[in-house]
């Protein structure tokens, strides 16, 4: 069998960022949720190669985020707000933190990120106009009908909840601070 474990990199960076110590480079550069997310990225493989069956294949990819600004979803949500003087930043993703420090925290970290998975030659999709869930998505589409595939996706968007009517795939939303890890299948 083979097993496609399909990580949304955006939530992974998210969740290192908010349990990491506050690390930086020689040059200034914050890198402790890099060092996070690599460790988890390490532990999972680690794991999955503890329990895999003999003839089982595993293949890593992550699902990367396209830029805020680019997302369909942020460009509806922005049209819809200004027909009505509302502001489109603070409709999307509400109830979120927008402190301009953190995001540029997270986004320089996950040019790193990207860097090193690059070099480790882990597959990276992203779509223009896409969110990681929508590329999550995409792929537990494509091996939808497939019996030799299993989709493994890891991430705690609720989004990806409507994937499990595809036999073939199963969530793992990770644990974090306050919640045990849940895998969800039919």
């Amino acid at each position: 069998m083979n097993h496609i474990h399909a990580i949304d990199l955006s939530n992974w960076i998210h969740r290192a960022y908010y349990v990491a110590p506050a690390e930086l480079s020689a040059n200034g550069e914050p890198t402790g949720a890099a060092k996070i997310f690599i460790n988890m990225v390490e532990a999972l493989v680690s794991k999955v190669k503890e329990t895999a069956g003999k003839n089982d294949k595993h293949f890593f990819v992550f699902a990367v985020d396209c830029p805020r600004e680019k997302s369909n979803r942020y460009l509806k949500v922005a049209r819809w707000a200004k027909k009505r003087g509302l502001d489109e930043n603070h409709l999307y993703k509400a109830g979120r933190d927008d402190d301009p420090e953190k995001r540029a925290s997270i986004r320089s970290q996950i040019k790193l990120v990207l860097k090193m998975l690059e070099v480790s030659g882990f597959p990276l999709f992203a779509a223009d106009g896409a969110e990681a869930d929508d590329v999550l998505a995409t792929i537990s589409f494509i091996f939808k009908d497939d019996p030799d595939v299993r989709v493994w996706l890891y991430t705690r968007d609720k989004d990806c909840a409507q994937l499990l009517k595809y036999k073939n795939t199963s969530i793992i939303m990770p644990d974090t601070g306050n919640a045990k890890q849940i895998v969800l299948s039919t």
